[in-house]
């Protein structure tokens, strides 16, 4: 998804817009399989997470668009303000999310210290 707007921003206009769409086709297959994970019963905190995640994923393609490389219809300070806002709100806000559900630091913490003590317990003797 990434690449496809790399590779979109360096090459000419008609071009171009073949890439946003692959980079728009790919978000939707991660979308689909970030909303098979949420449905399976994985909790209400990793559902929030999903759907924050997947609210600002989607606001992405449709700023590069608008911006510089597509349209032109934001000037470049508009479309680099809006893209560090979405920078922030995606990995600050699910950062501070993760941080402060306690539910997802318990259930990880206690899955690797069971993986750890069964890993030890049955470690050949050296």
């Amino acid at each position: 998804m990434v690449l496809c707007g790399l590779v979109g921003s360096s090459v000419v206009a008609p071009y171009k817009y073949v890439w946003w769409f692959l980079g728009v086709l790919f978000l939707v297959i991660i979308l689909l399989i970030m909303g098979r994970v949420m449905r399976s019963p994985n909790g209400r905190a990793v559902r929030n997470l999903i759907i924050l995640t997947a609210g600002v994923w989607v606001l992405y393609p449709i700023v590069w668009v608008t911006g510089s490389e597509g349209t032109a219809a934001l000037g470049l300070t508009q479309e680099v303000a809006v893209t560090c806002c979405l920078d922030l709100i995606a990995k600050v806000a699910f950062s501070l999310m993760v941080v402060t559900t306690p539910s997802l630091i318990s259930k990880e913490f206690a899955t690797y210290e069971e993986e750890r003590v069964q890993a030890a317990s049955f470690a050949p003797l050296l």
